[in-house]
């Protein structure tokens, strides 16, 4: 990490979005690519005095008491990444309601973290070191996944965990995030228009991750989507993502039975905070290693997750109802982070691990929750899914019996 010195007063946006107000003289601190990025942008000399982030700067958290005392976290990456972190939030207020908490995103991530319940005050990332200089201790979360050993072995609440030196119980570890009313009504007046079927059932399609690498590939969303609407009358489908998913949600094709029965949200959306309100609604979640699935654990929404380069176990595995699907290849789980394709990659830049899922074992997983949840018979079932409900039907009833008794 680098602390940088900005010569002048500077305004970085992308695309008309203001990511950050830079103010001349003020010092920031930032990874080194960010850092290159920011410059390819603003010029060289945006940035004078650039040196190493010292520990006069940085004073580590190493779980002392937080009674009274302030603590500034950043993250830079992905919404999921901030997922992990919001459940520790929580847990620092439950265990010292008087500490205050600062904290610091990527502005497209602003509108979710800017209000959150649990934290006090709010930044846009680079960091200023002044703001770092009213706090009493600091954690930084940049390489816990990306360039760590143990992320290869561990959950990733358990990897947040330990920097924050807190340990939560199994069924703490999900997400802490809201939905907000405007942009609840947002998406319910959405559905009327294009969802025409009265009682749907909703199932939401998460349709591109953060990195290539993890991507599920069109032509296994058109074939799923599509037999999903042949297996079962009432499913709708909900397209999930953001305006830069257009690649994929545009190139889906379907058949004559999807009229009235899909809503393009990833075109429609605002925000993130949208995105939430919609994920929110759903009878059920089926993506790829993405933060739609974290997003659809906070609300207790059963989900499908489809994993190739990390295991499902490392993601999953203190969520109700979630099945993690993992791509059974010799080159998988591969553990690999980055925009750029994999070497084992086709000449689309699709990852092989991402397209031999049969459809039909995603579709039985699918029923199997859907069933457990009540959303469909079980006479409506593959014949794959119907033991694996039977089974959790007979573990429900004694659960029954138990408590009664």
């Amino acid at each position: 990490m680098k602390i940088a010195t900005a010569t002048k007063d500077y305004i970085f946006s992308v695309g008309g979005n203001v990511l950050k107000k830079f103010e001349k003289n003020h010092s920031y601190v930032m990874s080194e690519l960010l850092m290159k990025d920011i410059m390819a942008t603003a010029g060289t000399m945006l940035f004078g005095m650039i040196r190493d982030l010292d520990s006069k700067t940085y004073k580590k958290y190493n779980g002392e008491s937080l009674d009274g005392k302030t603590i500034t976290i950043w993250r830079t990456g992905g919404m999921g990444d901030l997922c992990f972190i919001t459940p520790y939030l929580k847990k620092i207020k439950e265990i010292y309601p008087t500490s205050k908490i600062i904290f610091g995103c990527g502005a497209q991530y602003a509108e979710v973290m800017c209000d959150h319940k649990y934290i006090d005050e709010f930044h846009n990332l680079p960091m200023d070191t002044e703001i770092m200089s009213r706090s009493d201790f600091h954690l930084m979360f940049e390489g816990i996944i990306e360039a760590n050993s143990e992320a290869t072995k561990k959950n990733a609440y358990d990897l947040f965990g330990e920097y924050f030196c807190i340990q939560l119980e199994d069924h703490e570890k999900v997400p802490n995030l809201t939905v907000v009313e405007d942009s609840l009504k947002y998406f319910q007046e959405l559905e009327k228009k294009y969802i025409k079927d009265p009682q749907p059932i909703k199932i939401g399609i998460h349709l591109k991750t953060s990195s290539k690498i993890r991507n599920v590939p069109i032509f296994i969303w058109t074939k799923l989507i599509n037999e999903m609407f042949e297996m079962w009358p009432n499913v709708c489908i909900y397209l999930l993502g953001s305006h830069e998913d257009a690649d994929v949600g545009n190139k889906i094709s379907y058949g004559e039975k999807a009229v009235g029965k899909v809503l393009p949200f990833f075109a429609l959306t605002r925000n993130f905070r949208d995105s939430i309100a919609a994920i929110s609604e759903m009878n059920l979640i089926i993506g790829g290693d993405s933060s739609g699935l974290h997003t659809a654990a906070a609300f207790g929404k059963p989900m499908v997750g489809l994993f190739g380069a990390f295991q499902s176990k490392l993601r999953l595995a203190t969520y109700q109802n979630a099945i993690g699907m993992d791509s059974k290849i010799r080159c998988s789980p591969c553990f690999l982070h980055g925009n750029e394709p994999c070497d084992n990659s086709d000449l689309e830049g699709e990852s092989y691990c991402m397209k031999i899922f049969d459809t039909q074992d995603i579709i039985s997983e699918v029923g199997t929750l859907l069933c457990i949840n009540e959303k469909i018979d079980l006479n409506l079932l593959p014949a794959k899914s119907v033991m694996m409900a039977l089974s959790f039907y007979k573990e429900k009833n004694k659960e029954k019996q138990t408590n009664e008794a």
